[in-house]
C-alpha cells in the first residue's frame, strides 16, 4: 500500500541554495531611458519611446547606448541569479 504524501517535510530532491542573495544585496535593475519617437503608418501615429533600443544594424548591434544598456542588464542578471550548489551527477 502506498504511503500518503507527507506535507510536513519537503521532498528529498529539494535542495536549498546556500548563496541566495537577499533583496538588500541586489543591485538596482537598469531602467531604459524613454526617448520621444513617433512615426505614422496607414494614417495612424504610433509613439514608441523605446525605439532607440532597435539597432538598425541588427543582428549586429553597434550602437554604444544599446550596448551599455545591455551590459547593465547582464550585470544585474549575474548579480541577481544565485548559483545553486547542486552535487554533480555521476
Amino acid at each position: 500500500m502506498a504511503r500518503p504524501f507527507d506535507t510536513r517535510s519537503p521532498p528529498r530532491f529539494t535542495q536549498r541554495m546556500t548563496n541566495t542573495p537577499t533583496t538588500a544585496d541586489l543591485p538596482t535593475p537598469p531602467v531604459a531611458v524613454r526617448r520621444e519617437h513617433s512615426f505614422t503608418t496607414h494614417g495612424t501615429t504610433i509613439t514608441d519611446p523605446y525605439a532607440w533600443l532597435k539597432d538598425p544594424n541588427y543582428p549586429e548591434v553597434t550602437d554604444a547606448d544599446i550596448l551599455a544598456y545591455m551590459a547593465e542588464g547582464n550585470a544585474y542578471f549575474e548579480a541577481s541569479m544565485p548559483v545553486a550548489s547542486v552535487p554533480a551527477l555521476h
